[in-house]
């Protein structure tokens, strides 16, 4: 009786309070009465005279695991079982029976004997080590021999199964099915904890069943895969099995859960990462075919083993340790509530110690390629690695907190890792740990920790700390580390699960910018900078998203990586740039080039004026006679202008106004240039006959000066000749007006198509005579026809904001005089004043929604086009007035109808406010927003905004908007007319 107990009796004095003691008490002697009521009187006799015989033992278990109270509660005929045959012949029996289980049986059958034999197993091993007859190694081999039978009995029953519902002739064993699954992490070092999940993958041979095509092998294991995964984890009335994680496998959050071995080789050998690599060094074959199993441990061993560790696979190894927050010296650690896996001191820094130098050393060291913790530890003192005195100290310190993570999850079966954060509750594990005092657990406990992290911290003593000062920055591995969830919490993000995710995925070579391992360890450096940068923006989660998005779209990542480590300032700037302007952040992913511009020494200085704009791009294009290395060329110049001014614009070193002026100068450049390029290019040797031209007319915000980065331009094309009929040869042969027609095309074919180097404008030539019904390139008398004749009210006010940007100075010269007699020409004032109204009145029931619309900058009632409507209303209404001082800029005209008091000084003053507000804000919402302006926006964005506008908070800033609107409306209504019905 009591084999195996007996002689390893423990005097347990304390386990817990004095209710605790209690209901301890009333469990034991139910469970030598009640509890094996049901049982034979032989059973009964052996289970109280057991119980009797370590009756502390069974005190420690009833006050202290209600888990394990439960097996035993329900089971008791266990007992009798352990008694009888003691813990080594108990498991062996339960092994046995478990292989012998019967194939035939029906799934429920199947997963309730597991769950079963699991309690078996459980309670055998917890009493063992509880009691202190087994080792360590003895309780974490039994519980993987068990895992080890319940993973091959289910998949025998699950090959026999699937052959039968895929129509396999033959049924498919464990031995020949050319399928393998691999033990990862403790469960493959054979070195689980109590209530583990396991870590597997399940590899397989594409063409390994004859009978199915290559997607049907893939379904088969996919299916078999999930079916293993549902048969132990699943929770039934007798509890689960095991939890399973296939999180192991190459790339898991885009890979089915059954991964061909061609896919795996191809994934090692591409994109494998030095924590997979870890990963792999304790990875057993636990199931399906050997032979199998042998061709994927040798696709696997050159990735692991490194004879030859190149330069950066050693930087990213120790990039990884320097990753995590390790303190130099003792430091404070909690007791209560710290993780004894992941926190500092704990069971993974152990293993980090000794996988990092396996890594390193390990290529050219068979002996130091084993899986398991303290044996390594010994291997790698007897290479000189490191000192007797650190193995003997982080061997003692593993076995202990091993110890400790047991009694934590035999508590209530949970994987469990954290201590209790009470007083009460920590004093009551310390019980069931059987300290005399909670003091003496908690020192014990301390020193362990403490001499861990001192020997962790040496890893740490040469080269640069990647970690942020805040913590542990770590991203390895497929589960997130507590401390870094923290660490990223305290820089003030939010969702710091989902980012620790997604940073895992950066290291996927799932998209182009980290294909390499090159870029992947330069990334791996940058981390702590950038998350650093990204938490000093308003809104880091919005920041870090916007960021992700920028990563995944770029081509490349060395060159910007690169240059991101040698630039920190330029990480910054980034970080700002792509928080807050998703335009000019599609630009970085797409032409990541454009970075270069950065690093110009003029880059935050305003531009130059505009002729001086043309003049640098003529000079750049110069020399260029191919028609797509021209496109190129300019659209790569306009894209870093652009990109220049927008970050000006959110550095508040432009205001709205002002950058409207320099994104035109930026259109008027490349409008000129394309037109002449082409207008040459069309003409090759031969020159337009004498009076012959063309020009092009810039009306809308080109025409005004006032472009945003998402303006279109709004165009006319207007052409003369004394003969259109005339032939000319050219490129071809054909008369004046097919040469203009084909121009014209190709000219806007220049302006608008898509190239390699990317986008350059929309072109919209609808406020052209008869808009798009008219002719592409309109004759300079029948635009003065229609002008006198046909054109409508609303056609002479856009023309108040017409230039001519590009073509013939003859033209040119009769265009503006076009212009002026236009604007001089005499208008029923009251007739004039109703159709500005009654268009007004349209284009609000065409853009205004109904409800709150402030926001829309442009078409709320008082806003931008109101503005725009007064000053080219009363210019037309005045026109002979003004004479040829009118301008096409808002602005000019404000202050021209003001000088000529057409409106009072304080009206002018009001309209040019609101007309500088509503730039600033425009030029930021078209920076910064895809889709119109609608509250709330982000704390990014509301910071832009006031900035912008100088005003202390949103809140100013609403009441600010609805004022000018509200004003300009009132100016509107006088001057104009009233719009309500």
């Amino acid at each position: 009786m009591n084999k195996g107990f007996s002689d390893r009796k423990k005097n347990y004095v304390n386990f817990g309070d004095s209710e605790t003691r209690r209901v301890a008490h009333s469990h034991l002697a139910d469970c030598q009465s009640l509890w094996i009521a049901e049982l034979s009187t032989e059973a009964q006799s052996a289970i109280i005279t057991f119980v009797s015989d370590h009756e502390d033992l069974f005190l420690r278990i009833f006050a202290g695991s209600s888990f394990l109270t439960r097996i035993i509660r329900t089971r008791p005929d266990l007992l009798g079982e352990l008694a009888v045959e003691g813990p080594d012949v108990f498991c062996e029996k339960i092994l046995t029976r478990l292989y012998g289980l019967d194939l035939s049986c029906d799934r429920d059958i199947l997963m309730r004997d597991l769950r079963l034999y699991r309690q078996s197993i459980s309670l055998v091993t917890a009493m063992a080590d509880i009691a202190g007859i087994w080792s360590l190694e003895k309780v974490t081999g039994a519980l993987t021999d068990f895992a080890d039978a319940s993973v091959r009995v289910s998949l025998d029953w699950l090959l026999k199964n699937k052959s039968a519902q895929y129509g396999l002739d033959t049924p498919l064993t464990a031995d020949q099915c050319q399928c393998v699954i691999l033990g990862m992490g403790k469960y493959g070092a054979r070195e689980l904890n109590y209530s583990s999940d396991i870590d597997i993958v399940v590899f397989y041979e594409p063409d390994g069943i004859a009978s199915l095509g290559e997607h049907k092998i893939a379904e088969f294991w996919i299916e078999l895969t999930k079916d293993l995964s549902t048969i132990l984890q699943s929770t039934t009335d007798a509890g689960f099995v095991f939890r399973v994680d296939l999180r192991l496998r190459p790339d898991p959050g885009s890979t089915p859960v059954a991964v061909s071995l061609p896919a795996a080789e191809i994934y090692y050998e591409s994109f494998g990462q030095n924590w997979e690599r870890a990963a792999f060094i304790k990875a057993r074959q636990i199931a399906g075919d050997t032979r199998t199993g042998n061709k994927l441990l040798s696709i696997l061993s050159p990735f692991i083993w490194r004879k030859n560790l190149d330069f950066a696979a050693i930087e990213d190894v120790h990039a990884m340790k320097r990753q995590i927050h390790a303190v130099r010296g003792h430091g404070q650690i909690a007791i209560a509530g710290h993780n004894i896996k992941l926190g500092r001191g704990g069971i993974r820094e152990i293993e980090f110690f000794v996988q990092t130098q396996q890594l390193i050393a390990g290529g050219r060291d068979k002996n130091l390629r084993g899986a398991q913790t303290c044996p390594m530890l010994n291997q790698l003192a007897e290479r000189g690695w490191i000192k007797n005195e650190t193995v003997e100290e982080l061997t003692g310190a593993y076995h202990f907190l091993r110890g400790i993570e047991h009694r934590l999850q035999m508590q209530q079966d949970e994987q469990t890792h954290t201590l209790p954060k009470t007083e009460e509750k920590l004093q009551a594990f310390s019980d069931f740990c059987g300290y005399e005092t909670l003091d003496d657990f908690k020192s014990r406990l301390t020193d362990v920790l403490e001499t861990v992290q001192t020997h962790y911290a040496e890893l740490f003593e040469q080269g640069e700390v990647l970690a942020n000062e805040m913590g542990n920055l770590v991203f390895a591995g497929c589960e997130n580390d507590p401390e870094t969830l923290e660490t990223l919490s305290q820089m003030g993000f939010e969702r710091a699960a989902q980012m620790s995710d997604e940073i895992r995925g950066w290291h996927s070579g799932r998209f182009a910018a980290v294909r390499t391992p090159r870029a992947r360890e330069l990334l791996t450096r940058l981390k702590p900078h950038l998350l650093k940068s990204l938490s000093q923006t308003p809104d880091p989660d919005f920041a870090f998203a916007r960021f992700n998005d920028f990563l995944t779209g770029l081509p490349s990542g060395i060159q910007i990586f690169s240059l991101f480590q040698s630039n920190p300032d330029l990480l910054n700037l980034i970080t700002d740039i792509v928080g807050t302007a998703p335009r000019l952040s599609a630009q970085l992913s797409r032409r990541p080039v454009t970075l270069d511009s950065l690093l110009d020494p003029n880059f935050n200085q305003p531009l130059s004026d505009a002729d001086e704009i043309l003049l640098e791009l003529k000079t750049h294009t110069s020399g260029i006679t191919h028609f797509e290395d021209m496109l190129d060329a300019v659209r790569r110049w306009h894209r870093e202008k652009i990109f220049r001014i927008g970050t000006q614009i959110l550095s508040g070193k432009l205001t709205g106004l002002s950058a409207g002026e320099d994104i035109t100068k930026i259109a008027d450049a490349g409008t000129r240039v394309l037109y002449d390029f082409v207008l040459k290019d069309m003409l090759g040797e031969a020159t337009l006959p004498y009076g012959a031209e063309m020009a092009v007319l810039g009306l809308g915000k080109l025409g005004s000066r006032e472009m945003t980065v998402s303006s279109d331009l709004d165009l006319i094309i207007v052409c003369t000749a004394e003969d259109y009929a005339q032939k000319v040869t050219y490129t071809a042969t054909s008369s004046m007006e097919i040469l203009f027609s084909r121009t014209a095309r190709r000219f806007i074919s220049a302006m608008t198509a898509p190239t390699f180097e990317g986008h350059l404008f929309e072109i919209d030539m609808r406020l052209r005579p008869s808009g798009n019904a008219g002719p592409l390139v309109t004759k300079i008398q029948s635009f003065e026809d229609y002008q006198f004749s046909n054109a409508w009210l609303w056609e002479h006010m856009a023309l108040t904001r017409g230039r001519v940007l590009a073509g013939g100075e003859g033209l040119t010269n009769k265009i503006n005089a076009l212009l002026k007699r236009i604007f001089q020409m005499p208008r029923d004032q009251d007739e004039a004043r109703q159709n500005i109204v009654d268009m007004k009145k349209r284009l609000e029931a065409h853009h205004v929604k109904k409800g709150d619309t402030k926001w829309d900058i442009k078409h709320a009632p008082g806003g931008l086009v109101d503005v725009e409507f007064i000053a080219q209303g009363l210019c037309l209404l005045h026109g002979a007035a003004l004479f040829n001082r009118i301008d096409t800029s808002t602005k000019s005209n404000l202050e021209l109808l003001g000088t000529a008091r057409i409106i009072s000084t304080d009206d002018e003053a009001r309209l040019v406010e609101a007309l500088s507000f509503y730039s600033s804000l425009l030029q930021i919402f078209r920076l910064c927003l895809d889709t119109p302006a609608e509250p709330p926006f982000s704390q990014s964005l509301n910071l832009l905004l006031c900035q912008s506008t100088a005003l202390p908070n949103m809140g100013h800033l609403e009441q600010t908007l609805s004022e000018h609107q509200k004003s300009v409306r009132e100016i509107f209504v006088r001057m104009l007319g009233q719009l309500s019905d």
